[in-house]
């Protein structure tokens, strides 16, 4: 006969509390529309192992406890090579060359790039980039880093260049204090916010420095740093009549062309 070696209990600090399979289970059913099938397929089987050695008996946390509504999602089965080929290379500290699509133009552009953090922003996968130096060619240090989305990446190169990570590079400190993902000049914005768009602007962070005040009509004034004049533009353009700009001028300008425009393809 056989005799197979018990499994060692595991001690009481390193075992799983139902609390935490929860927020774990939680955390993979919200972030399923950001995973292609083979991503979201490995976080299950790491959830489900992890339950196993640590747990003694399973609770009953299935799909019927958590759910996401996905609609206008972007499928990320077909780029799970792209985001794993980029994550190799940000362990790796590896230069790649990235060929991308512009949104809208439908041009391609390739960057010789350091690719230093991915993260997500509105149900949408990005990668943020520090420029690296193209062969044969001098480096111009003015190159500004980007931010590219993964899922209009065509082309991912990994190269045997390896790159060091900037001392004074602090993703978090530069991205999460501002309005949005879009990198240029940071600018102030003031809007006035009517109707149910003042209740669901007013219990949201927008920006760190962001500052809400409320009229004794309910409506409610909203001012924060933004970096992307188009991009506040589509946001503040999403709230129709509920909302007014009232600075920059050049966010004035674009909103009212923009509604105007709008309101011309419904006009006999």
């Amino acid at each position: 006969f056989y005799s197979l070696p018990r499994r060692e209990p595991v001690p009481a600090a390193m075992q799983i509390t139902d609390a935490e399979i929860q927020s774990l289970a939680m955390c993979r059913a919200f972030a399923r529309a950001l995973l292609g099938r083979e991503e979201f397929d490995d976080a299950t089987s790491g959830l489900e192992k992890s339950i196993a050695l640590s747990h003694e008996s399973v609770p009953a946390v299935t799909d019927d406890t958590f759910s996401a509504l996905t609609s206008g999602r972007v499928d990320y089965t077909p780029h799970e090579g792209t985001l794993r080929t980029l994550l190799d290379a940000i362990a790796e500290r590896r230069v790649c060359r990235i060929t991308h699509r512009k949104l809208a133009a439908g041009t391609e552009r390739e960057y010789w790039a350091k690719p230093m953090k991915i993260f997500s922003h509105q149900d949408s996968v990005y990668v943020h980039i520090l420029p690296a130096k193209e062969p044969d060619k001098p480096f111009d240090s003015d190159t500004p880093d980007r931010i590219l989305a993964v899922h209009r990446i065509s082309t991912v190169e990994v190269t045997d260049r390896p790159y060091r990570v900037p001392e004074n590079y602090d993703f978090e400190r530069s991205m999460r204090g501002n309005f949005g993902v879009w990198q240029s000049d940071p600018f102030e914005v003031e809007c006035e916010f009517c109707g149910w768009a003042a209740d669901y602007v007013a219990e949201r962070e927008w920006s760190h420095d962001q500052e809400i005040t409320r009229s004794p009509d309910g409506c409610v004034r909203v001012r924060f740093t933004a970096r992307g004049l188009e991009e506040v533009t589509r946001w503040v353009m999403g709230y129709g009549a509920n909302v007014k700009v009232l600075s920059p001028p050049e966010l004035v300008a674009r909103v009212a062309t923009g509604l105007r425009d709008a309101a011309g393809r419904y006009e006999a």
